[in-house]
């Protein structure tokens, strides 16, 4: 049986150093995050406080990773990620099998096209909390990683691990992610995962950074939950001219993991806009204007998310 020994992080923001923190609790020879630069030097010289505890993880450029990792996590923001691609390449192996936990529906695509489909296992990271202020990381959520075989390569229907490269590769990374205590989900059909992960940031990340409000907001005030729900209702309803389908039941499916989100606690897009940092909105409301236009789907609420968010960016002076 193939077995996952070591675990390259391209992305050391808030999910990604809480990933790795994760696997370096377990074995600290277990993980090394990939950077270049200054980036690199000042984590090796000050590390990452995650949880109030100093790490000091293995920092390598990808052409001195060696022998290649067994598994690359990408967690980079999504404007980053051509050039993490990049930036990755050299350590791409033959075996080397890589997840993107990056939030919307196209970075498995790109990164397929560059390292090849059969090497990627589409994921997402739901009901993490993690925030970053500085280089100093808090989260009390491990959230659960969602992932499956590549549809592209392999059946969605489930055969079993002997009888499929794809499988046998889900169960290899299952394995490392139980040995690590990092929560997982083996989801056949990954797509119509993507997309309700999709629905997800389309709603709380995009109504969480126009009002500037946390989870409690959202769990406690209707208007605020109303804002959210109806940019939700919107992806529900282009799903449906895609071919995914999903339905009401799956934003209630949201709501049961939102109740278990600390009120406090920020989404990434939130986060950005209080740093001044650019946000995902060509991501989410960008994807959802330039799909209806595609599909016929009137899309009214993400085209007015899109002109509030561009609006606070320009603001507040993103970087």
């Amino acid at each position: 049986m193939r077995k996952i020994h070591h675990a390259a992080i391209a992305g050391a923001g808030a999910v990604g150093a809480a990933v790795a923190s994760m696997i370096h609790d377990t074995d600290p020879d277990m993980v090394t995050i990939i950077a270049e630069g200054d980036r690199a030097e000042r984590y090796r010289s000050s590390g990452l406080l995650v949880n109030g505890k100093q790490y000091h993880f293995s920092v390598q450029e990808a052409s001195k990773v060696d022998p290649a990792p067994d598994l690359v996590i990408v967690a980079t923001k999504s404007y980053d990620l051509p050039a993490a691609i990049e930036l990755l390449s050299p350590a791409i192996g033959r075996q080397t099998v890589v997840l993107s936990l990056l939030n919307g529906i196209t970075s498995e695509k790109l990164i397929a096209e560059r390292f090849g489909a059969e090497r990627v296992l589409p994921a997402m990271i739901i009901g993490i909390d993690a925030v970053r202020v500085g280089g100093r990381i808090d989260y009390a959520s491990r959230g659960n990683i969602n992932f499956g075989p590549n549809a592209a390569v392999s059946p969605i229907d489930p055969v079993r691990v002997s009888d499929h490269p794809q499988w046998t590769t889900v169960e290899a990374v299952r394995a490392f992610f139980a040995h690590c205590a990092i929560p997982c989900t083996v989801k056949a059909d990954m797509e119509r995962t993507l997309w309700w992960k999709f629905m997800v940031n389309v709603g709380i990340n995009q109504a969480s950074a126009i009002l500037r409000a946390p989870y409690g907001v959202f769990q406690q005030n209707r208007d605020a939950r109303a804002l959210m729900i109806s940019a939700m209702e919107e992806v529900v309803a282009l799903s449906a001219a895609a071919g995914i389908g999903l339905v009401r039941a799956d934003i209630d499916q949201w709501d049961n993991t939102l109740t278990t989100l600390l009120p406090g606690g920020k989404t990434s897009m939130l986060q950005d806009v209080e740093a001044g940092r650019k946000t995902e909105v060509d991501l989410f409301a960008g994807a959802m204007i330039e799909m209806g236009d595609r599909y016929g789907v009137p899309v009214p609420v993400n085209r007015a998310m899109y002109r509030m968010l561009k609006t606070i960016e320009s603001m507040s002076g993103p970087s």
